[in-house]
């Protein structure tokens, strides 16, 4: 997210004319537009359209994630398969799942396992807990 205005401020600097489609849920989306309005970005002169999205585009989907702020995880689908990134999340059940099937995942880990009370608190996930999405019956069988 802090990233943004970064991108949209070099998009425009190299003359980007194509739109740029951001997708988010709804609240964090609001809080992108007034990321970028603190440096005047959505009132530059010829700035490329950026389409705000909300829903879904072509094969990407978002759904909801456990953090501390309202985030979502994305699943990004071709006609074969489909990958899914986690974005920032504690263990869910949401994550689960949308990772059954999947080809990829793409999980948000912040640290390790003896850590996952503070990183949960946090909505974050440990190694270990990321792990455990893709094959949970080895963490259930080795504990660690």
């Amino acid at each position: 997210m802090y990233a943004l205005p970064s991108l949209i401020h070099n998009l425009w600097l190299m003359k980007r004319d194509k739109p740029l489609s951001i997708i988010s849920n709804p609240f964090t989306l609001e809080r992108a537009k007034e990321l970028c309005s603190c440096f005047s970005l959505l009132s530059k002169e010829n700035l490329f359209q950026i389409d705000w999205i909300t829903d879904t585009l072509g094969g990407i989907e978002l759904f909801p994630v456990a953090h501390s702020t309202p985030t979502s995880g994305v699943k990004i689908s071709s006609y074969r398969s489909y990958i899914i990134c986690s974005s920032d999340t504690s263990p869910c059940e949401t994550v689960i799942r949308a990772a059954k099937g999947a080809k990829v995942l793409i999980h948000e880990a912040s640290n390790t396992s003896e850590f996952e009370a503070r990183l949960n608190s946090a909505g974050h996930s440990s190694g270990r807990q990321a792990g455990e999405v893709i094959i949970p019956e080895l963490f259930k069988t080795y504990e660690v």
